[in-house]
């Protein structure tokens, strides 16, 4: 059985992958942050290094409802409406009463009539993007075959495979809002034993007469084959499947989950005796390399209408996006201006490169207790239990502009998670890639409502990176703005200097970390990663000199004996 990849070769941490590793850098010259503020220079008062130079946007109206409740009202509805569908009495009670619904979205228009007419003959592949209506699309067809099928109240008849925790948990509780069957929802980063409580599987047993299975079973990957291979659930499964769901079935690739798919489907019963329905926002040859193994081969394709064309580049709607350049030390004064010139932005998501990156912005914001502001942070360090209590609150959070809600966030919020009524999104630091941009501008402007995306990078070479990297609808039109700060403003770096020595030392490491896989696009060599590495530690972190590195760590990297770095 091949290992689980449970370390980062960017940046040498554990408990992540490199995928989880993206991050920034910087060169200009400036005043240390934290040790001694030259107060004369940098006022606390708004000065001019504080006055906004990026274009202010009229404030979004917002769409006051449910993220369900937005999709099937919104101008992205297909004009088709639920009452129009095959689908029983108990179900178009359900869509009714506990959603609101009238009107399908285009994918639920498309995907709900072609599964209910194909299942049997043929499996489903669906491209939609998120925040398209795309779980109920999946979930409906699901509990109708179910039903028709007299499996509806079977154990395990329906699992669906999700590549995040956070999607998991949002597909299950849209589930257990229609109220028909009992879910279950099991994933990696919590206590293996109540899942197997949860599901009966204690003893020994195997869930043998499933009389305490669930009939639908979300989860991840990793536990899902846990659960599978060692605790007994997959001595039933052969029976109990009947129906198999590939929720963004591209990222499940993309976070390297391939072997453990492989082994959950060896406990599945074979394609021709399941229903698959594979949903993706793009389409790579990796995925087509599943659907051999996966799916039926004459599966019924079915293109959304909200994806912007067939070749997989982009998955969102057309959104305001402007970039602005800075010096690397100054990304919150950066953070700060877009905010200051965008009142009506009451919820914010902040992309940072990596998970250590956003703990260290996050708390640097948190450390400068703005009146009326409250900070979220969301990556990949926070246990399970804390993602889990921070994403509801913010999605459930008001957008009556009484507070400003600012979701510090890794990529772990990129795709798969629906936020209601996010006005604006600020990547601060250099998209790992063309599919990381466009997924996470598409956190907002969801579902028929106002959005703008910015993107922030360093004035040290990141530009032209950056510049290849921003592909999406409405990028041909972004406009591109300088910061007017040219030094730290006194209360960041008063919060600056309030950070330990122990997540300085992480914010830096994992900077190395990102950087260091980007060389080639940024035109860098080591010596220059180093050297701007340093640079960025003594300007933002406001060291007087370059945190240590682990032996091990500098080995990881390839870093051995590149000059400027200390090793302990």
């Amino acid at each position: 059985m091949p290992p689980k990849n449970r370390g980062c070769f960017g940046c040498g941490e554990t408990g992540h992958m490199r995928r989880d590793c993206p991050t920034n850098a910087g060169v200009s010259a400036a005043p240390p942050r934290g040790r001694q503020p030259d107060t004369k220079k940098r006022p606390g008062a708004p000065g001019p290094e504080r006055q906004p130079v990026i274009a202010k946007r009229p404030a979004a109206q917002h769409v006051e409802a449910s993220r369900s409740v937005k999709e099937a009202s919104s101008p992205h509805a297909s004009g088709r409406t639920f009452a129009s569908l095959p689908l029983s009495p108990f179900l178009q009670q359900a869509i009714s009463s506990k959603f609101g619904f009238t009107f399908c979205t285009p994918i639920q228009g498309e995907a709900i009539p072609a599964a209910l007419a194909k299942a049997g003959t043929a499996d489903i592949v669906a491209r939609a993007r998120t925040g398209s209506g795309k779980t109920l699309a999946f979930l409906l067809p699901a509990l109708e075959l179910a039903s028709a099928g007299g499996f509806l109240n079977s154990a395990c008849s329906i699992v669906v495979l999700s590549p995040t925790r956070e999607l998991a948990y949002q597909i299950g509780a849209e589930a257990k809002t229609l109220g028909l069957v009992k879910v279950v929802t099991v994933v990696g980063g919590t206590n293996v034993r109540s899942d197997v409580s949860a599901l009966g599987l204690g003893g020994g047993g195997g869930g043998g007469g499933g009389r305490q299975l669930p009939t639908l079973l979300v989860g991840t990957p990793g536990r899902m084959q846990d659960l599978l291979a060692n605790n007994g659930l997959g001595r039933g499964m052969p029976d109990f499947a009947k129906i198999l769901v590939l929720d963004e079935a591209d990222r499940l690739l993309d976070m390297g989950f391939r072997p453990e798919i492989m082994r959950i489907l060896s406990y599945l019963p074979p394609p021709a005796k399941r229903f698959t329905m594979l949903f993706s926002a793009t389409f790579p040859t990796e995925l087509a390399e599943l659907t051999k193994v996966a799916l039926r081969p004459n599966f019924e394709k079915i293109m959304s209408p909200e994806v912007a064309d067939g070749s997989g580049a982009s998955s969102v709607q057309p959104i305001p996006q402007q970039g602005l350049t800075a010096p690397q030390h100054l990304f919150m004064e950066a953070l700060l201006s877009i905010l200051e010139a965008r009142p009506h932005a009451t919820k914010v998501m902040a992309f940072f490169v990596t998970a250590r990156l956003t703990q260290y912005f996050a708390q640097v914001m948190s450390s400068m207790r703005l009146p009326g502001v409250v900070v979220y942070e969301m990556h990949s360090r926070k246990s399970m239990g804390h993602r889990t209590k921070e994403s509801a609150k913010f999605r459930s959070a008001s957008s009556d502009g009484s507070k400003r809600h600012i979701m510090f966030t890794s990529d772990v919020s990129a795709r798969g998670m629906d936020y209601p009524n996010v006005d604006l999104v600020v990547q601060l630091g250099l998209p790992a890639d063309s599919a990381s941009y466009t997924h996470r501008i598409g956190r907002t402007s969801r579902a028929g409502a106002q959005g703008e995306a910015i993107l922030v990078v360093a004035n040290n070479g990141e530009v032209g990176a950056a510049r290849a990297r921003v592909k999406a609808p409405g990028s041909e039109k972004m406009a591109w703005h300088t910061l007017a700060a040219t030094e730290p403003r006194a209360d960041v770096q008063r919060a600056c200097a309030a950070q330990g020595k122990q997540i300085n030392g992480q914010a830096y490491q994992s900077w190395l970390g990102f950087y260091n896989s980007h060389l080639k696009a940024l035109r860098w060599d080591k010596h220059t990663l180093v050297a701007n590495g340093n640079r960025w530690a003594m300007d933002q972190l406001g060291v007087s000199e370059p945190p240590a590195l682990q032996k091990r760590t500098v080995g990881k990297m390839g870093l051995k004996g590149v000059p400027g770095l200390r090793v302990e």
